[in-house]
């Protein structure tokens, strides 16, 4: 009853001349396949067309960055490396031949054990071995401390005269000396490094009393 057609727009054109409405089978998987492809597309970026065909800007999710965080130090260390600075200590020499008084601003106060002549060493904390190798700052402090031992000698103990020097080459660890001195003394006037013969020690008594002035006449403070 029917030709061969081969081309949709024909089959169409035909069905029509009949009186048919319907759509060849070709057209409507077409229409239908395109319809299911625009579903199934999704708008890009984070935007949306609305219902009455204006772009609705929706907010993007939020982006979670990862926490940088400092590096902590390994276990078993300090931060801060104060902690890690040696403790000062004095050389055994020293601490066999004299009394520990205390503490001045420039160093540690110590005291002879001889009592033939009053003798007090000044030990500063500090690396240096010779007296001029200090900085500034120290070497002006340790020589102001001696200098205010010396005015105690000469006030409050009426020595006349004062030896001031730092040797060291017995001991290595720098320490000034402030020796009083008198022309009827033991070993007068030879210095008294290597002269001084054993004399009397001191009391008790004695060093308290000389901390007590020490403490008024030169700022000392108790010994760590």
């Amino acid at each position: 009853m029917f030709e061969k057609i081969h081309r949709p727009s024909e089959c169409l054109n035909t069905f029509r001349g009949l009186g048919c409405t319907a759509e060849p089978v070709s057209d409507r998987k077409r229409r239908r396949g395109h319809a299911q492809l625009a579903g199934k597309r999704k708008p890009l970026g984070c935007h949306a067309r609305g219902q009455r065909g204006t772009r609705a800007r929706q907010k993007c999710p939020p982006i979670h960055h990862a926490a940088i965080l400092p590096a902590s130090h390994p276990l078993g260390k300090r931060a801060d490396a104060r902690y890690n600075q040696p403790v000062f200590t004095l050389h055994p020499q020293l601490q066999a031949d004299c009394h520990v008084l205390g503490r001045l601003a420039g160093g540690h106060l110590l005291l002879h054990r001889n009592a033939a002549v009053m003798w007090f060493i000044l030990v500063p904390e500090t690396d240096a071995v010779d007296l001029l190798d200090l900085s500034e700052a120290q070497l002006n402090q340790s020589l102001a401390d001696c200098r205010a031992v010396s005015a105690y000698l000469k006030t409050e103990r009426q020595y006349p005269k004062v030896n001031f020097g730092a040797l060291g080459n017995l001991v290595p660890q720098l320490h000034l000396h402030i020796v009083g001195r008198t022309p009827d003394d033991a070993c007068w006037p030879q210095p008294v490094w290597g002269n001084l013969p054993e004399g009397p020690t001191y009391t008790d008594a004695e060093l308290n009393t000389l901390r007590t002035q020490l403490i008024k006449h030169c700022g000392l403070r108790p010994a760590d």
